[in-house]
């Protein structure tokens, strides 16, 4: 019932306090105002309000140590003996070794992505194809992909298009199932699976190479 032009800096704060008080975790919060943020930043550049409302709302996401966990290459080896298909191994050394994003990042992976001559493979990237010019990027094949890759390339169907057609897109029961494989390999599932291992690489990298390399 508040009109555009009514919302005041105190409403912007009262609108985080009621978000925290129902629960919402810290990030969260800071997700929906950063939004909320762009919303009445269109209005002013649309000249229909004078002052963003939200401005002064935290809004960058912060890390939260407690949900990080570095994922040794010995462990992911047990969890690799644990996988019930070579479509599964796959996925997992994607997400450790090749640091994607799943499920995203494996629902349009190709084997033409795959350049065995340059050593390289082009990753898509579909949460940040709206931005011009990052709708994917090149990753090195790293030796630790070589092998998995051969194999599952040597033993695709011929005339196979996607790497993973089984997999692809399946977050809930990737997730799912990978952390049934983490406990039969003797260890405790974490949180973030996934986002895990991609960082877990992202550290490793960051050993040898620039920061804005490893971002790349």
């Amino acid at each position: 019932s508040k009109l555009l032009a009514d919302v005041t800096p105190l409403d912007a704060k009262q609108f985080r306090n009621w978000m925290i008080s129902a629960k919402h975790s810290e990030n969260y919060v800071r997700t929906q105002c950063k939004n909320i943020k762009m919303f009445f930043g269109a209005a002013v550049e649309g000249r229909l309000i004078t002052e963003n409302p939200f401005k002064g709302i935290p809004c960058k996401v912060q890390s939260v140590p407690e949900r990080m966990k570095f994922i040794s290459a010995a462990d992911i080896g047990l969890i690799l003996d644990q996988a019930p298909d070579l479509e599964w191994r796959l996925v997992i050394s994607l997400a450790r070794w090749g640091g994607l994003r799943i499920p995203s990042e494996i629902a349009e992976l190709r084997w033409d992505h795959v350049n065995w001559e340059t050593n390289r493979i082009t990753i898509p990237q579909p949460k940040l194809e709206h931005i011009p010019g990052k709708g994917q990027r090149v990753i090195p094949l790293f030796s630790e992909l070589q092998s998995i890759l051969i194999e599952a390339s040597e033993n695709a169907p011929e005339g196979a298009i996607y790497m993973l057609p089984r997999l692809r897109g399946d977050s809930k029961n990737l997730r799912t199932t990978f952390n049934k494989l983490v406990t039969r390999a003797g260890l405790t599932p974490w949180t973030r699976p996934f986002a895990n291992l991609r960082s877990t690489r992202a550290t490793e990298l960051a050993e040898t190479y620039p920061l804005k390399t490893v971002a790349e």
